[in-house]
């Protein structure tokens, strides 16, 4: 057997619509998630931020700004985004999975790295 006889089967992906939805519903939680954490930066020093377990504000910054690239990312590099209207898919999760946890930047996170690897699995 050579390579030429060899066959890859490559099971499809997720119908389109429902890429573009998941991919929506992420990157309408990253900008929400990064909105959570400006309001928070906003009003905090740099004095430890007692609601969050993360040590300090200066710590907080780098994170926000990372949220942010996500964010950015999903925009410009996944194609599900660019076949339809964004404004139609950059919204809230409405099939019960909640993604954002109100109010709560660290259990958020958790939430989105658990739903990434979730998807990557």
């Amino acid at each position: 057997m050579t390579d030429d006889d060899v066959v890859v089967l490559v099971p499809a992906g997720e119908p389109i619509l429902v890429a573009a939805a998941w991919v929506g519903t992420a990157c309408w939680t990253e900008l929400r998630l990064h909105q959570m954490m400006s309001d928070l930066l906003g009003t905090a020093t740099v004095a430890p931020v007692p609601s969050v377990s993360i040590p300090s504000a200066s710590k907080l910054w780098t994170v926000r700004a990372h949220r942010a690239e996500v964010a950015e990312a999903w925009h410009r590099r996944l194609p599900e985004l660019r076949e339809f209207p964004r404004p139609d898919f950059v919204i809230p999760r409405t099939d019960g999975e909640r993604l954002l946890v109100d109010g709560e930047v660290r259990a958020t996170l958790q939430v989105l790295l658990d739903h990434y690897r979730k998807r990557s699995a």
